[in-house]
């Protein structure tokens, strides 16, 4: 009974020693095959950026993890294959958002040169606008000028003044005529004159400055005109 019992306990260690050396060789192959795929890999990456290489970098650590613990390593690598499985480009999982800044920034910055080019093109319309209003405003400034009673105005200050200068001879006849009599009124009579004089070439300039003035508004309201229709 002893010798059955004592063949059965070291038939049981026999096979727990020989599942011990078949873990130990699924081990020792799975590090090498790793090995050997980081040394394929390693051979392969001169073409990659620094990202890819990063990325490779992990995976492989990964798949070293989950040859020495394959509970929790390949638990990890399940885990680092589903993120990679939804990034399409698992390599480039740096780079991808990177790229997606620097396009952003491309739109941001072409939609501020689309504003800065719409404020311009308003501030230009704002011009005209402006000048238009101007142009308007003077349009029925003219319109609305009264050009009768203006020049019935200046016909009556041509029949004054005509009337002012018949009256000058007159005035200095009778001056001279009068100082005989009265010596001492001579002076004011001499300064009275020369205030008259010169009130009659006063208001001459001022008829012609207003005859000027006239035939420019009405030559700018005649040119006006067809623009307006």
């Amino acid at each position: 009974m002893n010798t059955s019992l004592f063949g059965f306990s070291t038939g049981l260690q026999q096979q727990q020693q020989q599942q011990q050396q078949q873990q130990q060789q699924q081990q020792q192959n799975a590090a090498a095959d790793s090995s050997s795929s980081s040394s394929s890999s390693s051979s392969s990456n001169t073409g990659l950026t620094p990202a890819q290489q990063q990325n490779l970098q992990m995976e492989q650590q990964l798949q070293q993890l989950a040859a020495a613990n394959p509970q929790q390593g390949q638990e990890i690598l399940a885990r680092w294959q589903r993120a990679a499985h939804r990034n399409p480009n698992r390599l480039a999982g740096v780079v991808t958002p990177v790229v997606g800044l620097q396009g952003l920034a491309a739109r941001i910055s072409g939609a501020a040169e689309r504003t800065e080019t719409i404020v311009a093109a308003a501030a230009a319309t704002a011009r005209d606008t402006e000048a238009l209003v101007d142009k308007y405003k003077q349009m029925r400034a003219a319109e609305d000028f009264q050009w009768a009673d203006w020049q019935q105005r200046i016909d009556g200050l041509r029949v004054w003044l005509a009337s002012l200068q018949q009256q000058q001879p007159e005035s200095s006849s009778s001056s001279s005529s009068r100082e005989e009599e009265q010596p001492v009124a001579a002076p004011a009579l001499l300064r009275l004159l020369t205030i008259q004089s010169e009130t009659v070439q006063q208001l001459l300039q001022s008829l012609a400055n207003t005859e000027a003035l006239t035939a420019r508004l009405q030559a700018s309201a005649l040119a006006a005109r067809p623009r307006a229709r």
